[in-house]
């Protein structure tokens, strides 16, 4: 089992030759000016990434210690701040073990390194010798992400980050299942913990299109008016269709024929709606609103993707939902959105 960017699931070329065609890619791709990883809502997240590299550590410790008690703006935070911090393991985890946030922000640094060894390819294109680096170095995730957990045990993020954990190193789905319900019982609706799932229960990983079709229907059903967090519904389609690219020339028509299907543009419909009710304030609304605004393009909904494209800007997410139209994702959000008018 392997987590994949979409983009790079569809290829068996080997490692290096994946690796040389993405470089040569994303040189073209940041020709389109877009922000990529940065479609989020935290004014004081992002001015501690423009702070000098020396102080970033220290202010970013800050910053989790200022979100305890806010589920989503700390499981955000901890996330962004360890793919900026990965050269900074040893002062890490030199930090007090009686520290939760200092303990979060190792163990979840160390899994954003461990992938980095891993790399993007698929697993028969990947040497053993690189698969025991990343285990050997992922499995020095779990201690300081229990040990934050023990320390604040209200705190549903280090479960969430125990997610990935679980995944890499590929523990049995029971126990993938179990940390699952930890992150439920101290927050029902954590939107980042619900994108993971998605993932962990796609057919690439534990699951299959089915369960996770089911798992989008419920995400809908039980979401309270107003939380972005039914914009997973939108990940899982985007990832059931992903898997069913097999030729880029046909991207678009692959996902066109599936957001055109009508239960899936009716969830689509129907998720929106729910959100859009009365919307509450997250730092995760900007790529909700990137979610729908590619489900609706595909679907063929022009004036509601309009209407959620309309309130995004240049900062996109990192993979989905662009990554699955495209080897050049920003300039094919750059392109739909010139389309669409917006």
């Amino acid at each position: 089992m392997n987590l994949l960017p979409p983009e790079t699931a569809r290829y068996s070329f080997p490692t290096v030759i994946v690796r040389v065609i993405r470089a040569l890619i994303d040189s073209y791709d940041r020709g389109a000016g877009m922000s990529v990883g940065t479609a989020w809502d935290d004014p004081d997240l992002a001015a501690v990434l423009r702070a000098p590299a020396r102080k970033r550590l220290r202010q970013g410790l800050a910053l989790l210690a200022e979100s305890r008690g806010f589920p989503e703006l700390r499981a955000l935070r901890v996330r962004v701040l360890a793919r900026g911090l990965t050269g900074r393991l040893k002062e890490l985890a030199a930090a007090p073990s009686d520290d939760p946030d200092a303990m979060l922000l190792l163990g979840t640094t160390r899994i954003h390194y461990a992938w980095n060894i891993r790399g993007g390819a698929y697993a028969e294109h990947v040497k053993r010798e690189r698969f025991q680096r990343f285990w050997a170095e992922l499995q020095h995730a779990q201690a300081p992400l229990l040990r934050a957990a023990d320390l604040l045990p209200p705190d549903p993020v280090p479960w969430d980050q125990l997610q990935r954990y679980a995944m890499g190193m590929q523990l049995e789905r029971e126990e993938l299942d179990r940390v699952w319900h930890e992150v439920l019982w101290r927050a029902p609706s954590l939107y980042s913990a619900h994108c993971t799932r998605v993932q962990a229960i796609s057919a690439k990983w534990y699951g299959s299109d089915e369960e996770a079709a089911a798992f989008a229907e419920e995400v809908v059903d039980r979401a309270a008016p107003g939380d972005p967090v039914v914009a997973a519904a939108a990940a899982v389609h985007f990832e059931i269709a992903g898997r069913r690219i097999e030729d880029m020339s046909r991207c678009e028509a692959v996902l066109r024929s599936h957001f055109r299907d009508p239960a899936v543009t009716d969830l689509m419909v129907r998720a929106a709606d729910r959100w859009l009710r009365s919307p509450m304030p997250h730092p995760r609304t900007p790529e909700a609103h990137h979610m729908f605004g590619a489900a609706f393009h595909f679907a063929g909904e022009e004036d509601r993707a309009r209407h959620h494209l309309r309130q995004t800007d240049r900062r996109m997410p990192e993979l989905l939902p662009w990554s699955v139209a495209s080897l050049t994702p920003a300039r094919y959000y750059a392109k739909t959105r010139a389309a669409l008018g917006v």
